[in-house]
């Protein structure tokens, strides 16, 4: 059975629009919420709110997470 995307929208990213589904998730063994945005390009940004404040980018050591607090508020507006 496949699941079935929270919701549908475009964001920007890079100055490039992505068509993103966005997946709620629940990790088994530390039940930290995660979100999935799959983007048009087929490519996944994983984030959550690990510390319960900021959120950030768990797919990746970029050490970076503006592109988390963007994909956030998103997440937080639906």
């Amino acid at each position: 059975m496949q699941q079935e995307p929270l919701f549908i929208t475009d964001i920007t990213i890079g100055g490039e629009i992505h068509t993103a589904k966005i997946f709620g998730n629940v990790d088994k063994t530390t039940n930290f919420i995660y979100y999935t945005f799959q983007l048009s390009d087929g490519k996944r940004i994983m984030i959550s709110k690990f510390d319960g404040d900021k959120w950030q980018i768990t797919n990746s050591n970029d050490g970076t997470n503006d592109l988390a607090e963007q994909l956030g508020k998103i997440i937080d507006t639906e």
